[in-house]
């Protein structure tokens, strides 16, 4: 995929985006259809590796998450770190897994995903990937710049 700038629609059904929570000091990332508009805004660039990362344009900070990848590791914004877009090959053409590069973390492929907490606000972590689940991806909208 080519450098641009996108908002990140999780599933198919539209509404919920990937942000940064401006309302903690932690970085957290979550997934909310409201919220500042800037903060919702991600900045993809491709690396020579087959792999890009996403530069929050409000913030500066990439998505990523802290220490090493596990189950359930809440996402959040600092440095850069690479993700891997794995095009879905379900009936919802254009989405796309982000999954950890590098292969299985505890026997599982991991993609950054909505967390199982059902708290609010609804946060983010990494999932164990689940290939043919639309709920799982992410719609990658590009955005005209201000």
């Amino acid at each position: 995929m080519n450098k641009g700038t996108f908002v990140l629609q999780l599933g198919p059904y539209g509404g919920n985006f990937a942000r940064v929570d401006e309302n903690r000091k932690d970085a957290m990332v979550i997934v909310m259809s409201e919220g500042d508009e800037k903060g919702r805004r991600w900045v993809l660039e491709p690396t020579d590796h087959g792999t890009c990362t996403l530069r929050n344009q409000k913030t500066g900070t990439y998505l990523t998450f802290e220490g090493e990848p596990h189950v359930n590791k809440p996402g959040c914004t600092g440095d850069a770190r690479e993700w891997e877009l794995r095009a879905f090959s379900g009936p919802l053409m254009g989405n796309f897994h982000l999954v950890v590069p590098g292969g299985q973390v505890e026997g599982e492929e991991l993609v950054f995903d909505a967390s199982a907490l059902r708290i609010f606000p609804p946060q983010t972590a990494l999932r164990p990937i689940r290939p043919s689940d639309m709920a799982q991806t992410w719609m990658l909208k590009r955005v005209t710049e201000d």
